[in-house]
């Protein structure tokens, strides 16, 4: 697929976009968080690093894809403002917030904070490991219909109220497809933070 046929910035959601996807025109795809489905763009782009890892297997997994890896964790992370060494690619959601939770060493009675509209493989996991270490789950009410972003952020205030160990922000609710206001979320986790440590 040449670039002239991505889109340009701007560009209208919907139907003018429907080409970019090799969808059965008969069906309407919501579904795109859990299996797919990829751009045709993308899809070529997987293709070619098929093909090249084919061409030599061995050579492929030693020598090119390490490097390849790295200078695609440097442009990703300064896409989204992350020291490329802090940061790392998972399979999913699911595989990144399971390495997150049983990576820490819990102490029985921690709070874990998540929203109740949260991705429900994460979900799932914070519970198990909530079960497992002794641990209080406590739900950001996040209403539905959602009026505004500030009641995400109050939602997250008063789920935080008594503390946590650990914040967990879907950046997109998957069950809404509503966008969090990440960076006011983050900058309530760390003004609690400070106030704790001022105490500690």
């Amino acid at each position: 697929m040449s670039e002239d046929l991505l889109p340009l910035p701007g560009a209208p959601f919907g139907h003018p976009l429907r080409r970019l996807w090799s969808l059965d025109p008969g069906i309407r795809f919501l579904n795109h968080g859990s299996f797919g489905a990829a751009p045709l763009h993308v899809l070529a782009a997987q293709a070619r690093w098929r093909e090249a890892m084919e061409r030599e297997p061995v050579r492929f997994m030693v020598d090119e894809l390490p490097p390849a890896l790295l200078a695609a964790r440097v442009r990703l992370a300064g896409f989204v403002g992350a020291v490329p060494q802090r940061l790392t690619f998972v399979e999913n959601a699911t595989a990144g917030a399971n390495a997150v939770l049983r990576s820490l060493r819990w102490r029985a009675g921690e709070r874990i904070v998540i929203a109740d509209h949260a991705y429900p493989g994460v979900k799932n996991a914070a519970r198990f490991v909530a079960d497992r270490h002794g641990l209080t789950l406590v739900e950001a009410r996040v209403p539905w219909p959602l009026p505004g972003p500030e009641a995400v952020v109050a939602a997250y205030a008063e789920a935080l109220a008594g503390g946590a160990r650990l914040a967990i922000v879907d950046h997109v609710f998957a069950p809404l497809a509503a966008v969090s206001p990440v960076e006011e979320i983050v900058r309530l986790c760390r003004a609690r933070w400070m106030r704790w440590r001022s105490r500690a």
